[in-house]
């Protein structure tokens, strides 16, 4: 654009300051000036595509993975996609953050690469869904029956007894939860209620 924009109009007004301006004149300045006014918004258009554009150049390169911290942040969605119709689940947008699989199980996910992202949900599918039951007690005339503490998704029963022992706030700190023998204050850990009724009912 020129240093000096609408010279058409700005030479209108200086010559004549005191004379009415005709409506042919008056078009042609604010034809001038829309003119002017349409090249900027092109210009600004063009620019922000190129912004656009380098952002997309440089986001693989300085987006790396926050969990490995190597590989790049590359076609997350189109690869979340291959792996829910490989296994059949059902990926919920927007960004595909969410699994959601034919047994009602739902996985949450997060930015990470596409190696980190199927390391996860491989992990996921090898989890089962485990009950966790505590057996009851008798001690100086005091009797507790068995007590239902939760349910929660893990590898292992030993992983899942641990995190919903966690979850209910109780201390997980050996000897007070012994992980190799699953028991709580001595008290054994099952992952149904007839094995933890068996002894005290």
């Amino acid at each position: 654009m020129s240093d000096k924009p609408f010279p058409g109009l700005r030479s209108l007004i200086s010559e004549s300051p005191g004379k009415p301006i005709t409506f042919r004149e008056l078009t042609a300045g604010t034809r001038e000036l829309t003119e002017a006014m349409n090249q900027f918004v092109a210009d600004m258009n063009a620019a922000t595509n190129t912004m656009l554009e380098i952002g997309q150049i440089l986001k693989p390169h300085h987006q790396l993975c926050p969990v490995c911290g190597e590989n790049p942040l590359k076609d997350t969605l189109e690869f979340r996609r291959s792996i829910a119709a490989q296994i059949k689940a059902e990926l919920i947008n927007p960004g595909g953050r969410e699994l959601h699989f034919i047994d009602g199980r739902r996985l949450q996910l997060a930015d990470m690469c596409n190696a980190c992202d199927e390391a996860k949900i491989r992990a996921f599918m090898s989890t089962k869904l485990w009950d966790v039951w505590i057996e009851g007690f008798v001690v100086n005339g005091s009797r507790e029956p068995a007590k239902y503490l939760g349910q929660t998704e893990a590898l292992s029963f030993r992983d899942a007894a641990e995190h919903v022992l966690q979850r209910c706030g109780f201390i997980i700190n050996p000897p007070i939860f012994d992980r190799q023998r699953l028991t709580y204050y001595g008290c054994r850990l099952f992952d149904n209620e007839a094995d933890a009724r068996a002894s005290f009912g």
